[in-house]
């Protein structure tokens, strides 16, 4: 049978319990490190969101402030009805016994630039002429290739014209 000596027996039980404490202080140190490392990634992820926050909050009031900005500055050009008003109150006014000038339509391109239809009618080839130069005094002018009575008008306004 196979006889174990005391010091023999005392010897297996010190290794034994040396490897015991040798494996829990190398688990202990493993579990400190990887609770370290997840503190530190934890700490960075929580800076990283407080400035994502940060911000996104500096991006909301520069969104609301540019919101407003541009509220004020289409408040400060005329809408399409305005101008349709404005136009027709002009042509309207200028309009004399050699020529007649009529708004036809509108198209409103950006804030401050607007395409307009305008059809002339006029008796003489000088109402013609005196038509297309007031046209050309308001804005770009062009003339229709299919049909000559119409005319495209480029206007750009700008802010004084409110």
């Amino acid at each position: 049978m196979f006889l174990l000596n005391k010091h023999i027996l005392f010897k297996i039980s010190l290794y034994g319990f040396f490897l015991l404490f040798l494996y829990s202080g190398i688990f202990l140190v493993h579990s400190f490190y990887t609770q370290y490392k997840l503190a530190q990634i934890n700490s960075q992820i929580e800076s990283n969101l407080r400035l994502k926050k940060l911000e996104n909050k500096n991006l909301s009031q520069r969104n609301k402030r540019l919101s407003i900005k541009i509220k004020s500055i289409k408040a400060s050009y005329l809408t399409q009805k305005e101008l349709e008003e404005k136009i027709t109150g002009i042509y309207e006014r200028m309009s004399l016994l050699n020529y007649n000038i009529s708004l036809i339509k509108s198209q409103k391109m950006c804030i401050n630039h607007y395409i307009l239809v305008n059809q002339v009618s006029a008796n003489t080839k000088e109402g013609t002429k005196e038509a297309f130069e007031l046209l050309s005094f308001l804005g770009t002018t062009k003339q229709s290739s299919s049909n000559e009575s119409i005319y495209f008008l480029d206007l750009v306004l700008d802010r004084s014209h409110k």
